[in-house]
């Protein structure tokens, strides 16, 4: 097997390089990583990302927006595989990143032998998804929502629309000039008007009804 060339987009760099040459050694796995970034200003700065065979992307890095980390990726590697590699398994943003053009979702959960199958796949032009997104239905039904529902004030739709971005609330907090405890409150008002368990669920639902 030729070697396999990734590189790695992710804002624990130094934690996860550290344990990514753990795992994967040149010599016995045909695995190495050629460079990193902490950040997407790097990455698109950094040729050695030309020179990979699969992209690995971390979904959540501050101040960053998932789809549009994706889209510079695209433009800058037109072609390379790119796989998420993330802690969020909601099947909000796997059907997001399914949908943006990725090749492979992998969460951190994963054992080494997944993520070696992960890169062998996407390396060798598949893909590779995680299977308990893979097999969560896309037309799963949310909890029914009251008709009379009414829609969302600016603010609200300003702040769900950061957190769907993958902003956390401290960084909605900032852009808002508020406090995240508000922050916090106000999403638990949306998630009991619109009957949902959780704020990604909550993100799904205000989708479906195509308030975002």
């Amino acid at each position: 097997m030729n070697k396999i060339k990734v590189y790695i987009i992710e804002d624990q760099g130094n934690i996860i390089l550290s344990g990514f040459h753990q795992w994967f050694r040149p010599g016995r796995d045909s695995i190495e990583c050629i460079g990193s970034s902490v950040n997407m200003k790097k990455a698109i700065q950094d040729d050695a990302i030309l020179a990979a065979d699969v992209i690995i992307l971390d979904l959540w890095i501050p101040f960053e927006k998932p789809l549009e980390n994706v889209r510079k990726i695209k433009l800058k590697c037109p072609g390379k595989p790119i796989l998420i590699w993330t802690s969020e398994d909601s099947e909000v943003w796997f059907l997001k990143m399914v949908d943006a053009g990725i090749n492979g979702y992998l969460t951190k959960d994963a054992t080494r032998a997944a993520m070696k199958s992960a890169i062998i796949k996407l390396a060798e032009g598949e893909t590779w998804l995680t299977p308990k997104l893979l097999n969560s239905s896309p037309n799963t039904k949310t909890q029914p929502v009251h008709e009379t529902t009414i829609p969302l004030t600016k603010i609200q739709k300003i702040m769900v629309t950061h957190v769907a971005n993958g902003l956390n609330h401290k960084e909605i907090a900032i852009m808002l000039k508020t406090t995240t405890d508000r922050i916090e409150k106000m999403l638990a008002v949306l998630r009991s008007q619109f009957q949902a368990n959780t704020t990604t669920q909550l993100i799904k639902i205000l989708m479906d009804l195509g308030q975002l």
